[in-house]
């Protein structure tokens, strides 16, 4: 028979999104759309909206607030340490900007940077 080691899977990698996954919510989506003019049925980071001076601000602006609040969900951080650790790779998919993602790498992630 086979022994319970032999039959699990192995992990070889993670993949993280930000917001309400490794870092607590903190941008209000709905007063973003409405600051940027744009309708809510509507993606804000298409195309035509980043050639729209008024929502790309306003976007801007609104990560920026978020910076200063931002934090990690409850055991964001024993996990990270554990994977790596385990030497699972881990990664990170989002549509925050830039910016934000270098704060949370700076300010927030203790283990290896996420790729």
């Amino acid at each position: 028979l086979a022994t319970m080691a032999e039959t699990k899977p192995l992990l070889r990698g993670v993949v993280f999104d930000m917001d309400g996954t490794l870092t607590v919510p903190n941008l209000d989506f709905g007063e973003m759309y409405r600051r940027a003019g744009v309708p809510r049925g509507e993606d804000i980071l298409a195309t035509r909206w980043r050639a729209d001076e008024t929502a790309c601000r306003v976007v801007e602006e609104m990560e920026a607030e978020g910076r200063r609040t931002l934090a990690l969900m409850p055991g964001a951080a024993e996990l990270a340490a554990w994977l790596e650790a385990h030497g699972v790779q881990s990664a990170l998919v989002t549509r925050n900007s830039d910016a934000t993602v270098a704060h949370f790498h700076k300010s927030l992630w203790r283990s290896a940077p996420l790729s």
